[in-house]
């Protein structure tokens, strides 16, 4: 399988792919450094990484990531929340709740299993997802770059994320 790091930017926007979060997802507690200085805005910071296909939306995913030497596992459902025993703050990410693009500029069908995140900033991450004892996607990253990024209009706060772009195959 290969994997490799990205930089992508949200489609119509000039802010590269921060992710600001809706209800269900995990969150950082809004705060990455910025305190009460970002009212409203909730996001995370860390790597994504994103599919290179959307993955079937009606199909159970166990995920195993070890970022940094800690491992966390989790069960990812469409429209269930997530699963997870683990040492590590994961959250899974659907075409539902945002839109994403292949590289060839493909929409990802909507409801479809995209990526998953991490909240932190590991220099290392390695991720195995698979459908019963099935593996669809694993690979490897290792010495992550993250990029910074300054939240809300009146540049309240800095995150730091990284967007790595792991191979799958269909399911």
């Amino acid at each position: 399988m290969v994997s490799k790091q990205i930089q992508w930017k949200k489609k119509n926007s000039a802010v590269p792919r921060v992710l600001f979060l809706v209800a269900g997802l995990a969150t950082a507690g809004g705060s990455a450094g910025c305190g009460d200085s970002c009212p409203g805005i909730d996001y995370v910071y860390g790597p994504e990484i994103v599919f290179s296909q959307a993955l079937e939306p009606s199909v159970a995913y166990s995920v195993s990531v070890t970022a940094d030497g800690t491992t966390g596992t989790c069960t990812f459902v469409s429209n269930e929340p997530d699963t997870c025993s683990s040492q590590l703050q994961l959250y899974s990410v659907w075409t539902d709740k945002r839109e994403y693009s292949a590289r060839d500029g493909t929409a990802y069908p909507s409801g479809g299993f995209a990526g998953i995140g991490v909240i932190g900033v590991p220099r290392a991450v390695d991720v195995t997802v698979s459908i019963e004892s099935s593996v669809v996607a694993a690979g490897s990253f290792s010495d992550i770059l993250y990029e910074d990024t300054t939240l809300g209009d009146n540049g309240c706060g800095r995150v730091q994320f990284a967007t790595l772009l792991l191979d799958t195959n269909s399911p």
